[in-house]
């Protein structure tokens, strides 16, 4: 079921069909922002993370995952959004059922954005001033209790 079919009935007894439209389109483009929102932090923030305590001299170094974990991130980031939703179609398809509707937009809108909320949450990170995390680490707490 899309979104639309849920919408379209509260907004059809509006005098004006263009009105009804603009609501109804304006409905779905903010759920659409919610959702893909919400989504790309829940993919980017853990991706962040990871950027910064994969890094040479972070809690958890491993510089070749980290290598590739900020090629694909930047190559993300600079992949157009037209053909980064192409492609996505049929995981579009796979998760949602369509790949056409508000709904079926999320996915690529999702996917899309997470780069850039990571690559903003590990600058955000690298910002905390490392004789923080020195310190911590003297006084005893484990790695996860840094990072968390």
């Amino acid at each position: 079921m899309d979104i639309s079919s849920l919408i379209e009935p509260l907004f059809e007894n509006f005098e004006n069909p263009i009105i009804s439209m603009l609501a109804v389109s304006t409905v779905e483009t903010l759920y659409m922002v919610f959702l893909s929102t919400l989504f790309s932090l829940l993919l980017g923030f853990p991706i962040g993370v990871l950027l910064v305590i994969t890094k040479e001299g972070g809690i958890y170094e491993m510089k070749k995952f980290n290598a590739i974990l900020g090629v694909i991130i930047n190559a993300l980031r600079s992949f157009p959004f037209i053909i980064l939703m192409i492609i996505l179609f049929p995981l579009s398809r796979f998760v949602v059922g369509t790949t056409i509707g508000a709904t079926a937009a999320v996915v690529p809108l999702s996917i899309g954005a997470a780069p850039f909320v990571a690559r903003i949450v590990e600058g955000a990170l690298l910002e905390v001033d490392p004789g923080l995390v020195e310190a911590s680490q003297s006084m005893g707490a484990s790695n996860s209790k840094i990072i968390f």
